[in-house]
This record gives C-alpha cells, sequence and structure tokens, in this order.
C-alpha cells in the first residue's frame, strides 16, 4: 500500500508517490501535431507501466503552450478506453479520491498555472500498462511571416518569493524519464504555398512529398514535420517549428457551426501600418537573478545592445537591472538620448552579469509604474526575462493597473522560458510578446518590438459583428418576431470621416474595401448584445506585422453575421476594413468554439471580462462567486481544464484489488 501526498512543494517529474518519491517507468510519449492555418491540435499519448507488485499511484507535472486549450482527456487500460469527464476542481478530486478508496483506477487531470499542468495516475495494478492521450488547441502567432508552433518540453525552475503561498514544482520534463524517448510528428495543413519550414530549436527533417496524392492536388500546401534521427529522441528544450507560406497577412473571418448549431467566428488580421512615431520614453527592465547566468545573459546583453543602437533621436531611455535587489542606470531618472548617454549606457551594459540573486521583479515594476513619466513622451517597458518567478499573477495584475500610463512589452530569453508570465504581462500591458531561443537571432525581434513602441497606441479599436437580433440560422425557423426588418445587435457606423493613411492597406484589395468612417460607439450590453459574446471582451491594441485576433460565440439560433466591421482611431485618422463571408463559407467543428471559451475564461481569469464592465463600460466588482461559476460553466460546455475545472476519468477495477489511500495533503490546492 502506497500513500500518496503532495508533490507540488518539491520535486516533480513521474514519481510513485509515498514515503519517499520514486520515479515511476514512463515508458514512451508520443507528439502529435496538426497544424492548419493559424491553429494547431495537439495530441500528447504517454505510455506508463507498474512494474512494481503493489498498486501504485503516480504524479506527473508536465507544461503545455499557454495559449492552450485542454480539451480531451483518454485513458486506454488493458485494452478499454475510458473518455474523461470535465467537473468543477473539487468535485473532480473528490470523484478521484472516491474511486481510488474504492479500489477503480483514476486519473486526474489539473491547471496549477497557465502553462504547468498536473496529472495523478492511482491505482494502477501491477503489470498494468496506460496509455493516457491529452488534446489541446492552440492559435498560433506570426514570426517573420511564418507562424509559430511551440511544444513545451520543461518546466523551468522557478524562484519564489518569500511570500509567495503556491509554489510550483521546481523542475519538469514532457520526456521526464520516458525509456523510449519522445516522437514528434507534425501535420502542416496550409492555405496556400509552403515557402519555408524551419525549426530554431531542433534539427528535423520536413517532407512535403507526403501529399503528392492528395486531394487538392497542391503538395505544396502540405508538409509533414519530424524530428531528425531514427525513432524518438529525448528534448531537452522546447520544441519550435516555423512554417512560412503565401500570404500569411491576408485577413480571415472564419465561421465554425458546433454540433449544438452555435456560431463562432474569429477574426484574423496582420496589417501593416506607416505612422509617424511618437516621442516616447523608453524603460529596459532586465533580469540580472541567478537564472539568467551563461548563455540568456549574453542574450540579454546582446538584446540590450541592439536597442540601444535602435533608439530614435527624440527619446528618452533608461535601464533597470533587477534580482532580489534593483538599480536604475540613472537614479535621477530618464535621460534624453545623446552620444554621452548612449555611451555611459552601452558600457553599463557591456559589464552586467547574472549576479543579482533571487528573480523578484514585482518590486521593480512597481517603482517604475508608480513613477511619473517624463512630460511629453509616452512611456513604453520592456521587460527582458526568463520568466522564472512563481508569483505571476501578482506581476500580470499590477501591470494591467498601470497601462493607461505605460505600455509593457516582454522579450523571454532562453530555450526553457515561462510563457505564462512573458505573454501575460505583454497581454496586461497591451505590448507585444516575443521569445528567443538561445541559438535564435535577435535582430528580427528587437526591432519589431522597438517598432511597435514608436508607434501610436492603436488602442481604440472597434468591432462591428454586424448580428442581427430578429435572423434567425438555417436551423432555427423560430427565430424571427415578425416585428419587421431585423434589428442590428450593435451601433451603425458614424457619418464618414476624413479619409486615413492607408494603414490598413496590405488589407484593401484582399478584403476588397477599405471603409471611411468614425469608430462606432461603445456598444452597450442590452437585449441585442446578449445574442453574442466577444472573446477578449476588451479588444487588443493593433501593431504592425502582429496578428490581431478575435472571437465571437453567438446563442443557438442566431444566424452567424455576413459581414464584419473592424475600425482603428489612428492619428491620421479613422480607417477601417470589412471582411465579408457567405453561407457556403461556414464549415462544421468545435476548434474556434474552443479557443474563443479559452479566451472568455483567460477574460474572468485575468479580471477584464464582461462580467467585470457595466452596460456603461464603467468597471464593476463582481463576486467571486459569480465570477467563479461562469468559469466552470464555460470550462464543463466546452471540456476545458482551468483554474476552476478539470478532467477525471475512472475505470472500475477488482472489488479485491489492493487501494491506494489518499493522504488529505493530495487535496491541497
Amino acid at each position: 500500500m502506497l500513500i500518496a501526498a503532495d508533490v507540488m512543494h518539491g520535486c516533480c517529474g513521474l514519481y510513485i508517490v509515498g514515503p519517499r518519491l520514486v520515479p515511476v517507468p514512463l515508458r514512451h510519449t508520443n507528439v502529435l501535431a496538426k497544424l492548419v492555418d493559424f491553429s494547431v491540435e495537439v495530441e500528447v499519448t504517454q505510455t506508463y507501466l507498474n512494474l512494481t507488485t503493489v498498486p501504485i499511484e503516480a504524479v506527473f507535472v508536465f507544461p503545455l503552450d499557454e495559449r492552450a486549450a485542454v480539451c480531451g482527456f483518454e485513458v486506454t487500460i488493458d485494452g478499454k478506453t475510458t473518455v474523461g469527464e470535465v467537473q468543477e476542481k473539487q468535485q473532480a478530486r473528490q470523484t478521484y479520491e472516491r474511486a481510488l478508496a474504492q479500489g477503480d483506477s483514476a486519473q486526474l487531470l489539473e491547471q496549477k498555472r497557465a502553462d504547468v499542468f498536473q496529472m495523478r495516475v492511482g491505482n494502477l495494478q501491477p503489470g498494468q500498462q496506460a496509455d493516457i492521450k491529452i488534446t489541446y488547441v492552440a492559435d498560433m502567432k506570426i514570426e517573420e511571416d511564418a507562424v509559430r508552433l511551440l511544444v513545451p518540453t520543461s518546466v523551468a525552475p522557478r524562484y519564489h518569493p518569500w511570500t509567495e503561498s503556491d509554489p510550483i514544482p521546481r523542475t519538469g520534463s514532457l520526456t521526464s524519464d520516458a525509456q523510449d524517448g519522445l516522437e514528434l510528428r507534425v501535420v502542416c495543413m496550409m492555405p496556400t504555398k509552403i515557402t519555408r519550414v524551419h525549426s530554431p530549436s531542433h534539427s528535423i527533417v520536413a517532407d512535403l512529398a507526403t501529399a503528392t496524392n492528395s486531394s487538392n492536388n497542391s503538395n505544396s500546401r502540405i508538409c509533414v514535420v519530424t524530428l531528425q534521427g531514427s525513432g524518438a529522441t529525448h528534448l531537452d528544450k522546447d520544441f519550435v517549428l516555423l512554417v512560412a507560406f503565401e500570404e500569411p497577412h491576408r485577413p480571415r473571418l472564419a465561421i465554425e457551426k458546433g454540433a449544438d448549431g452555435s456560431h463562432a467566428c474569429m477574426i484574423t488580421l496582420a496589417p501593416k501600418l506607416r505612422l509617424d512615431e511618437v516621442p516616447a520614453e523608453f524603460v529596459f527592465v532586465v533580469d540580472r537573478s541567478g537564472s539568467m547566468g551563461g548563455k540568456k545573459m549574453e542574450q540579454a546583453v546582446a538584446a540590450l545592445q541592439l536597442f540601444l543602437r535602435s533608439l530614435p533621436a527624440d527619446c528618452y531611455f533608461n535601464i533597470v537591472g533587477f534580482g532580489d535587489r534593483y538599480r536604475l542606470l540613472f537614479s535621477d531618472g530618464s535621460h534624453k538620448n545623446s552620444d554621452a548617454s548612449l555611451q555611459e549606457a552601452s558600457r553599463a551594459v557591456a559589464r552586467m552579469e547574472a549576479d543579482y540573486g533571487g528573480t523578484e521583479i514585482l518590486r521593480p515594476l512597481e517603482a517604475i509604474l508608480g513613477s511619473a513619466p517624463v512630460p511629453g513622451y509616452e512611456r513604453q517597458v520592456f521587460l527582458l526575462t526568463d520568466g522564472e518567478v512563481s508569483n505571476t499573477q501578482e506581476v500580470i495584475q499590477l501591470v494591467g493597473s498601470k497601462r493607461d500610463t505605460a505600455r509593457c512589452f516582454a522579450l523571454g530569453l532562453g530555450d526553457d522560458c515561462s510563457h505564462e508570465l512573458v505573454e501575460g504581462v505583454a497581454r496586461a500591458g497591451r505590448g507585444l510578446a516575443d521569445f528567443a531561443l538561445l541559438n535564435e537571432r535577435l535582430e528580427s525581434k528587437v526591432l519589431r518590438q522597438l517598432q511597435a513602441a514608436m508607434q501610436p497606441s492603436l488602442r481604440d479599436v472597434s468591432v462591428d459583428w454586424n448580428v442581427m437580433v430578429n435572423q434567425p440560422s438555417e436551423n432555427d425557423s423560430s427565430g424571427s418576431s415578425g416585428s419587421g426588418d431585423p434589428e442590428p445587435a450593435v451601433a451603425e457606423p458614424a457619418a464618414p470621416a476624413a479619409p486615413g493613411a492607408g494603414v490598413f492597406d496590405s488589407l484593401n484589395a484582399a478584403a476588397g474595401s477599405l471603409l471611411d468612417f468614425t469608430s462606432p460607439a461603445k456598444t452597450h450590453r442590452s437585449q441585442a448584445s446578449c445574442l453574442f459574446v466577444q472573446a477578449p471582451h476588451e479588444v487588443p491594441p493593433v501593431f504592425s506585422g502582429s496578428r490581431f485576433l478575435l472571437f465571437c460565440m453567438l446563442k443557438p439560433g442566431v444566424a452567424p453575421p455576413l459581414r464584419v466591421c473592424v475600425s482603428a482611431k489612428t492619428p491620421d485618422g479613422v480607417l477601417a476594413v470589412e471582411l465579408a463571408s457567405s453561407p457556403a463559407d461556414v464549415f462544421e467543428g468545435s476548434v474556434i468554439h474552443t479557443l474563443a471559451a479559452r479566451e472568455l475564461i483567460r477574460d474572468l481569469e485575468e479580471g477584464r471580462s464582461f462580467l467585470h464592465r457595466r452596460p456603461d463600460n464603467v468597471p464593476a466588482m463582481p463576486a467571486p462567486a459569480e465570477v467563479n461559476a461562469e468559469i466552470v460553466r464555460l470550462g464543463v460546455a466546452h471540456k476545458l481544464v482551468s483554474s476552476r475545472t478539470s478532467f477525471v476519468a475512472v475505470q472500475p477495477g477488482d472489488s479485491s484489488a489492493e487501494a491506494v489511500i489518499i493522504n488529505s495533503s493530495s487535496s491541497s490546492s
């Protein structure tokens, strides 16, 4: 009999839990990714074998993409497959513990952080093998005119400030101690011709010939990628794949019909912006903690030197190094860009080392964001870090609370950087997130972030979904009230304004029109707007060359829009683009529904959801119970793991089998 204990506060990996932690045999890990346009579906299948003479419980902590929506969980034992069920988190734990106490085999999949998950495999009988398959979907970013696929393979060690009460595991790996390593296969199916396939992290084999017999007779649109070498391998760093294809910036309005008849929409744009630069104050916040030692620090120094050499003439700047303490280069505040200030900064950067101890990022950010910016200059903060902290949510909340006075950009460094922190800071600070592996070139990433920071902040972006109140979908004949013309659910555009400067010029030909009208008034929640919900609720800012992504989920019975208008206010005027669709463009599936639900849950978790805004657009303070209930509703309805929902699977066992006893500590958060 083995006693289960909570391993979240100690080592991690795959372990038999008992009086001491013993590694369990993980025989094999297989990763199959299906990349279609800008989205990806990933199946991770792991094979466990109990070689002991008693029933065991094993605990495995592993990473996933921060943008992932975990939507599938299957367990096969002795040839019988059980499909996991999503339940409220505490209910799922009770289901799991009750099954183990009764002698049944059970598995529990929980989210510990946005990019860290824990799986418990309980009552695996002697000699028994378990095949566990986890499925998730994610949207992908554009980088250098290519989509970037990330498959995390390790959980980086995290520094825990002494005030942090819920640290995450110190280490972890997707392959762990797998005897046969990891096998990875990526199938790429792009809408246009693939022009380049490249991995900055690993040696790969890209086979475009496998699609020779495909029905579309265009084998250049399909590619199969595997790791170089025969068989499986042990991955010691995150796997990154870049797939470039023709017309990656073409705007898209994708409409998906779900099994219940509801529709979900996805807008994706990647405009090319040419706007006059605005005067800015640049503050570079550089991680100098011990975890940045070696090549990471060299990478940070190289990035900083690039930033300094690329600064515009009319700007102010400062550099802040941090670890368990922090220090400003210019203690009296940001200095004007000049030959003298640049030389002083360059010399200081060249001397930088990872000698500041632990990673405590909160205090320097509080000091920077709490100080007054240079009058007449917009403050732009750049965070350079490997993200190895555990108080991630506190940092993100701080950045979000100050985003009206400073934009925050983040550059993640290293092969096992925390995507939760880097993506979260950029999202909360209305900036951009980029990542650089140790062997990746920095020039394009640095210039992309700096160019985005020098542009006007295009935060006033509006979307008119043109959802009609009385317009039923094709499978709902009862949706019309017979009251005449359908009423639009969102405000109509106001009178035309002066033409803009062609900001969305790359969209004109593809979309068919570039509209000249002022931004629609803010949409108030009403009986019309409750027909659909937008995710994220607050429309994200627009950056040149970066992907603008927005979802909309419609209630069952509401017809999808025939056109969607996106408009943005710029210093040169209001510019807009219209994206059209037809019933023939609607396809059946669940990926867009799942991604939209994940965005809605993220809004709720980060305090920026529709519940956090009143109809007059004034911030609201919903009760935690109301927020949690909505997260649970979405998680259960769309079969998603979240901060409040988990997957659980139970296989009835031999009533005479010895049960694993669950210690109460295993139920802690």
